[in-house]
């Protein structure tokens, strides 16, 4: 687990033994914990990797489900590669599908906040496979859908340009508690 952003992290082998299967296009045997901590093995064909604010994801096709699937990585419990390869679909897009699995996940937030900048700026920030930026006359609004809205707040206060969040509400909130904890670790000592 990353202490400073209390999210867990993806192996760096569980990452690495992905990567290898989606370029050699070989299928994996993958020990996956659901959210409820369900542990299952599954073979899957994975179709890419996408990192989006601070997570990683394996869209792919999953065999113990006979469908279309989104893996999260940190909860990827082992992976190994087998010799069978597949067939990877010609027009399948992964980060269009992690963008709309993410989107229809009824646990998913969609942000939308307007940048205080101008497009050419928010590009040089703002990765292509993270949001959609719009530049509108007050500047550039960015539209982004995730899991966690703390991690939704620190993306958009690490972009280091002004913006105003304009959902979700529950998002200005974690930004009022996240500016707290600054003021407060800001403070001289002895002083509370």
């Amino acid at each position: 687990i990353d202490q400073a952003r209390g999210q867990a992290i993806p192996a760096t082998t569980t990452v690495m033994a992905l990567a290898a299967a989606v370029q050699e296009t070989r299928r994996v045997l993958m020990r996956y914990e659901s959210a409820k901590g369900e542990l299952t093995e599954r073979l899957v064909d994975p179709y890419g990797l996408v990192h989006m604010v601070s997570r990683w994801y394996a869209p792919g096709y999953c065999h113990l489900r006979a469908d279309l699937r989104l893996f999260r990585l940190d909860r990827v419990r082992g992976v190994d590669l087998l010799d069978g390869t597949f067939e990877r679909p010609v027009a399948f897009d992964p980060l269009a599908f992690v963008q709309d699995a993410l989107a229809a996940a009824p646990s998913a937030w969609h942000i939308e906040a307007l940048l205080q900048t101008s497009l050419e700026e928010a590009r040089c920030v703002v990765p292509l496979h993270e949001a959609t930026l719009e530049p509108v006359a007050e500047g550039v609004v960015i539209r982004l859908n995730v899991e966690c809205l703390d991690e939704a707040a620190r993306y958009l206060i690490q972009l280091g340009c002004p913006f105003l969040v304009r959902q979700p509400e529950e998002l200005r909130g974690v930004l009022r508690g996240l500016a707290a904890e600054i003021a407060q670790a800001a403070a001289p000592v002895g002083v509370s």
